[in-house]
């Protein structure tokens, strides 16, 4: 306890200003044509999850991993990228995953843009915690598919379909794929007051129909919409309210569920207090649910278990806390410690995690290949 303690305070100590530490998503230059750079990003993790019950277990993740790839602009529209994904955690000898990269991004005019190959995944998404568990930013880093981004005046949307496996025929296991979507509508906006509507949702689905497995198909649907009110109280400085409501349906429930007797539907609200500033935020957050599952977010959120197929707890009451430290240590390295907490209301217990990221996405100029005449 002393020593978590000791950790939290050294690191409050040290940061500084940044912002959004975790998103990589790269715009398109207008002025890159035949460009040829090196890019490398990376990210050193350690994040301890104290969790008290049996909805997901507590652990460790440290680590690391790296993406280097070459960056090419066919044309100042078109960009393409190549290389590899690596992860490896701390205490083993081998790479946990080695993925071949590859992307194709191009855009049809200003605003928007369609990614092929590997996606802008992960954290990137921006999803809420209950549909999008934090570790995976690390765990399950690489999607694969075809990704449309929009960044307009008043609306912006990520579109995204992630093919997680792939089949052939006569495959003993099923095809597994996740489409998903976040958009961000201005409805209005006067002087230091803002007001968003965000719709976010997710389908996750496993089936075919060239394959051998005996299990059915089945798909889950995960969504949720409310407000989003902004203040800005000073330079750099806002308030944000928001208030979201989510909602699970499944046709099928996935394993490791598929034999238990859980309802198909759920639902859950969650109300949440910011305070956001540029080297620090804070959040205090009410989560009420029942019968909500989602596949790919965090379990403290959820009625089931991560593990236990028996378990099941219709009534999900939580108070959530979060503070971030964040710090820039140059354009393109940047820092952050983070903690959370969750009190359980139901079962009267406490579940906390803490971590430290340092983070890295440098690009090197290369060559520039002039075209032919």
């Amino acid at each position: 306890m002393l020593l978590n303690k000791l950790i939290i305070v050294l690191c409050a100590l040290s940061f500084g200003l940044q912002a959004q530490t975790f998103r990589t998503v790269e715009s398109l230059c207008d002025s890159c044509g035949r460009d040829l750079s090196f890019r490398l990003e990376s990210a050193s993790f350690f994040k301890n999850n104290e969790y008290a019950h049996d909805f997901t277990a507590g652990f460790t993740g440290i680590g690391f991993f790296a993406k280097p790839t070459l960056e090419y602009y066919i044309q100042p529209h078109t960009r393409l990228n190549t290389g590899v994904f690596l992860l490896q955690y701390s205490g083993t000898t081998r790479f946990k995953q080695v993925i071949p990269i590859f992307t194709v991004q191009h855009r049809f005019f200003r605003g928007f843009e369609v990614v092929l190959g590997s996606l802008y995944g992960a954290l990137n998404h921006r999803l809420e915690e209950p549909l999008y568990r934090f570790d995976r930013y690390y765990q399950n880093n690489v999607e694969y598919g075809i990704q449309f981004l929009g960044n307009f005046s008043r609306i912006s949307f990520d579109l995204w379909l992630n093919w997680e496996r792939y089949i052939f025929k006569n495959d003993p296991y099923r095809e597994a794929f996740v489409v998903g979507n976040h958009t961000r509508l201005q409805l209005a906006e006067s002087g230091a007051l803002g007001v968003y509507w965000p719709l976010q949702f997710l389908i996750t689905h496993k089936g075919g129909e060239i394959d051998r497995s005996p299990k059915p198909a089945n798909t889950i649907l995960n969504g949720l919409t409310g407000l989003d009110i902004r203040y800005t109280i000073g330079e750099n400085k806002q308030l944000a309210l928001q208030g979201l409501a989510f909602r699970f349906a499944g046709r099928k429930m996935p394993e490791p569920w598929d034999n238990a007797p859980f309802p198909k539907s759920g639902y859950g609200y969650y109300l949440k207090l910011k305070y956001i500033a540029s080297f620090w935020d804070a959040r205090l957050g009410y989560w009420t649910g029942r019968g909500f599952v989602a596949p790919r977010g965090e379990f403290l959120f959820q009625s089931v278990s991560e593990s236990r197929n028996d378990f099941y707890s219709a009534r999900r009451r939580l108070l959530t806390g979060r503070v971030r430290l964040k710090h820039i240590l140059s354009q393109s390295i940047r820092m952050e410690f983070r903690t959370d907490g969750y009190f359980d209301l139901v079962n009267k217990n406490l579940s906390y995690s803490y971590g430290l990221y340092f983070v890295i996405n440098d690009l090197t100029f290369l060559q520039n290949f002039k075209e032919r005449r």
